[in-house]
């Protein structure tokens, strides 16, 4: 994720480069996603696209944590070696809290019995080696403003972590709402339901992938946002509104208290971006 400013205090125009590196993996997520949801018939339907789904969940949730410790590591910049050692030991007190609550969640018994499992670690070096290789490489051969690049990575982050909470709660309750009362009315005979699929399990799988596609466009667009002339003139996140908590159902303090808080986020990233010393 690495940027192609200058040393300029504000970066006027849009990182088109950045842009698009930025946005690829998600968008290339989104499409086999949606490629997947397009198939007429799987050979076999073991219910497995399910728990993949499931897992995206706290994968997603690492990912958020990993880009704001990379953020923090750019905050902290002093040289190439110092933001990698700082991002490794972040990484390393996030692992080990990551698996003292797998280890509380599990049992000492089912936590040992899964982390001695080949699948488990199967399923866990490629990632983690993928994240880890990502970072590194992003801090080492940084050569832009790295103030500039942890108020990008702050506000993304902040973003994505604002689009899972949105993605879990209350989206899916919303649209499976929708879906009974148009099938409610679709079976009392009204024509502009007619259009309604009925259930099935090739549909449920097709809606799953389908939403999970959506998610990770959405997530494309946080994420090339912030490399863009709009982010650069304001310092703002495109979620960082109060709006997101109104929709969550949050307690009125705690939406005056979060938005207290991205207030003063959105000050500190105007303030690495050079929009202060612009105004002036």
């Amino acid at each position: 994720m690495g940027d192609m400013d200058t040393f300029s205090p504000v970066v006027r125009s849009t990182n088109w480069p950045a842009v698009a590196l930025s946005a690829a993996i998600p968008l290339i997520v989104a499409a086999g996603m949606v490629y997947a949801a397009v198939q007429p018939q799987w050979d076999e339907d073991t219910g497995d696209w399910a728990f993949a789904l499931l897992a995206l969940i706290p994968l997603e949730f690492v990912r958020a944590l990993v880009m704001t410790i990379l953020g923090d590591s750019f905050k902290h910049y002093r040289s190439p070696r110092h933001a990698v050692n700082y991002f490794l030991l972040s990484l390393g007190i996030l692992a080990a809290m990551l698996l003292g609550f797998a280890a509380y969640m599990l049992g000492l018994h089912g936590f040992i019995e899964t982390m001695t499992t080949p699948h488990t670690w199967a399923l866990i070096l490629p990632v983690a080696a993928l994240i880890v290789a990502d970072g590194m490489i992003s801090l080492y051969f940084f050569r832009g403003d790295p103030r500039c690049q942890a108020a990008r990575l702050e506000a993304a982050a902040d973003d994505v972590g604002n689009l899972l909470g949105l993605a879990l709660y209350p989206t899916p309750l919303i649209l499976g709402a929708g879906y009974g009362l148009l099938f409610a009315l679709k079976q009392s005979g009204h024509e502009f339901a007619a259009w309604l699929p009925d259930f099935s399990v090739e549909g449920l799988r097709a809606a799953a992938l389908f939403y999970a596609a959506c998610y990770f466009a959405a997530k494309a667009a946080l994420v090339a946002y912030v490399n863009t002339a709009a982010f650069n003139r304001s310092g703002r996140r495109l979620l960082g509104g109060s709006w997101v908590g109104f929709v969550q159902m949050r307690k009125q303090e705690e939406r005056i208290k979060d938005l207290r808080e991205e207030q003063q986020r959105a000050a500190a990233r105007r303030s690495a971006l050079g929009l202060d010393d612009l105004r002036d």
